[in-house]
């Protein structure tokens, strides 16, 4: 209890059965106890000594005062010096680890809120899980540039404005960084090839490069992360993992050429989100993969792409053009419900068997590809083509009409042997004559 005071003895045995082990939390809050003496014939296994307030004069001692543990500055230590086992909560400051040190154990510093900076040693190999979980005091950390493996959840909810991971590192644990809220700016290793899940969960991120040994972007990696605005992802990447960039504050993705598949809710719920560009490796866009981007505007899918998941583009209101190629077999439920601005332009003439019965569900409106024989015998003789800001049509026999892809008027002339139309906007459009339908592009800036 909290009343223990001055020297404490642990009995060799207790009820005829050997001490061998002092269970979590025993001390708490002991700070009277100037000194803890073991009295059994073998080194106790100690767990956690939470909220003494230092450690300096409790080490532990047989009768004879052989020496089990080792203090510095009120921190504990190994007999050696080897490994940090514990903090006291108290400790204020900052705080340079000796160079004798190895590891720092699992929780070593959970929970110090009055540490500013902390210096850790080349000689430190391991930082463990949770070693400085809610340090959120804590600004600033040097990392040794030996330590190869930073633990789960290891510096969660701590008070870091920028961290530096050293090349050293190829390890990091899920959570390690998460919820650090004043995390602006991190330095990742070349040495990493995989970004833990929910890595930086909710923190506080501003822009992140991801070096290019890196294959696999983690679940959760960077969920929540509000201020991240930039990220580039290099080709080294392969896999991004569910909700790995959901809720953050991006604004433009490009999508590397070494995906094959955009999982489920990559980035679903990115209200900054304006642009995506997606390559042709993808063959795959999940489910809810662009749920709510309220203000996704431009949006690509290549002929690469067979299968579009339930709800992809939930409510991405401000979205007004989108082209479905014919590649697409499978289509997943209410894939643009709520999508309020939108025209679909599909490279099929009908809903092919594999799209569900809903994946229109707000009805947007939909311009199929005009593919029947009559189509395809008069578009043997007529040619529709750009030319700067021009359309061109040849040999048509009826009346040429030209819509924008919101499915308003762009021009409209007669049949020529050449007819021409100028349009004052960059964009597809509809050029239809007779059974003939054909989509354009327009590039006033080349062709």
């Amino acid at each position: 209890g909290t009343s223990a005071s001055g020297n404490l003895v642990v009995p060799g045995e207790i009820d005829g059965k050997p001490v061998t082990v002092i269970g979590d939390g025993a001390f708490d809050g002991c700070d009277k106890i100037s000194r803890i003496i073991n009295s059994s014939d073998q080194p106790l296994s100690v767990n956690w000594f939470w909220k003494i307030d230092d450690y300096t004069t409790v080490c532990f001692k047989d009768a004879d005062g052989k020496k089990y543990y080792a203090s510095d500055e009120g921190v504990l230590f190994d007999k050696g010096k080897t490994g940090v086992i514990c903090c006291p909560a108290s400790k204020k400051g900052s705080y340079s680890i000796p160079n004798s040190t190895k590891s720092i154990n699992d929780k070593a510093f959970c929970d110090c809120s009055g540490f500013v900076e902390v210096s850790i040693p080349n000689s430190v190999i391991s930082i463990g899980d949770e070693a400085f979980y809610k340090c959120t005091g804590m600004t600033s950390v040097t990392i040794g540039n030996s330590v190869t493996s930073i633990g789960r959840e290891a510096f969660r909810n701590s008070g870091l404005t920028s961290v530096t991971i050293p090349n050293s590192v190829t390890n990091i644990g899920d959570f390690a960084f998460a919820e650090c809220e004043r995390l602006k700016s991190v330095v990742i290793p070349n040495s990493i090839t995989n970004i833990s899940n929910h890595l930086f969960y909710s923190s506080g991120l501003v822009s992140v490069t991801i070096p290019n040994s890196v294959t696999t972007i983690g679940d959760a990696a960077f969920l929540n992360c509000a201020k991240l605005s930039s990220a580039k992802i290099p080709n080294s990447v392969k896999t991004i993992g569910n909700e790995a960039f959901s809720g953050s504050g991006l604004t433009n993705v490009t999508i590397p050429n070494s995906v094959t598949t955009i999982s489920w809710c990559a980035f679903c719920d990115c209200s900054n989100l304006r642009s995506v560009t997606i390559p042709n490796s993808v063959t795959t866009i999940g489910w809810y993969a662009f749920q709510q981007c309220s203000n996704l505007e431009v949006i690509n899918i290549p002929n690469s792409v067979t299968e579009i998941g339930q709800s992809a583009f939930w409510h991405c209101e401000r979205l007004k053009s989108i082209t479905i190629p014919n590649s697409v077999t499978t289509m997943g439920d209410n894939v643009f419900s709520g999508c309020s601005s939108l025209t679909i332009h599909c490279d099929v003439s009908s809903k092919p068997d594999g799209w569900d019965e809903y994946w229109n569900s707000s009805d947007c409106p939909v311009v199929w590809a005009k593919e029947t024989a009559v189509a395809e015998t008069e578009a043997s003789a007529v040619k529709i083509y750009a030319s700067g800001n021009t359309i061109v049509v040849e040999n048509a026999r009826e009346e040429i009409i030209v819509y924008d892809a919101m499915g308003r008027l762009a021009g409209r002339d007669v049949a020529h042997n050449v007819s021409t139309i100028n349009v004052d906007k960059s964009g597809i459009y509809i050029v239809k004559t007779g059974g003939t339908v054909k989509r354009v592009m327009i590039n006033q800036f080349g062709n």
